[in-house]
């Protein structure tokens, strides 16, 4: 456990000096997108939501976990994202969101959260959301309880996995029924990261990287 705490007071710290952003979210941002996402970076009429990413610690390893959606007629339908969802409005604010999203999608505890920062907001272009990343810690072991509506599957991932570079590939996703493209993803644990998470996670990989 020492590590995990040594590394999310290091991480606390770090972010709130300044952030890599946009620029680490357009490394991993699919081509076509990266025009809409450079113009719209505080976009106002956006909805607002939040995503959780959760920190603990397993045999000695940091962890964190995401979640695969159920497939649905929308434009996330079967994307791995962090537990998360929109903004409402008995909300405290952003962190409140992604902590109760948690807490309905995955079942996490509120009361074993101890918040870590937030990343850079990101905006998603097809759904019209700003989605803010809060990065909290758990010394407890979670026990994932997922909401069957909302949650397909759950995935835990090392935080040090992020960081093999064999995990750097590309996915084609159909854009429409005349069009398909390649986009930047993650490929993990038999899962392909890509598009709003995959950005967010490039963020964390680049804060992450300054650790020592």
């Amino acid at each position: 456990m020492k590590e995990l705490l040594q590394f999310t007071e290091w991480l606390s710290e770090r972010l709130k000096k300044t952030l890599p952003g946009l620029d680490a979210h357009l490394d991993m941002a699919p081509r076509f997108r990266i025009l809409q996402i450079k113009d719209y970076q505080n976009i106002e009429h956006a909805k607002k939501s939040g995503v959780l990413i959760l920190l603990y610690q397993i045999d000695g390893r940091i962890k964190t976990v995401v979640i695969t959606r159920p497939k649905y007629a929308g434009v996330h339908s079967g994307q791995v994202s962090f537990p998360g969802g929109k903004f409402e409005e008995d909300d405290v604010n952003m962190v409140n969101t992604a902590i109760r999203e948690a807490h309905e999608e995955v079942g996490i505890l509120p009361e074993e959260l101890k918040i870590v920062g937030e990343l850079s907001q990101l905006y998603i272009p097809p759904s019209n959301f700003l989605v803010l990343p809060v990065i909290a810690y758990t010394e407890i072991k979670p026990v994932f309880h997922p909401d069957k509506k909302e949650v397909a599957g759950i995935e835990e991932i090392l935080l040090d996995d992020l960081f093999r570079p064999e995990i750097l590939s590309e996915k084609e996703i159909v854009i429409n029924e005349y069009m398909k493209t390649k986009v930047p993803c993650f490929s993990i644990n038999n899962l392909e990261i890509w598009g709003a998470t995959a950005m967010i996670i490039n963020e964390l990989k680049v804060i992450c990287s300054e650790y020592k």
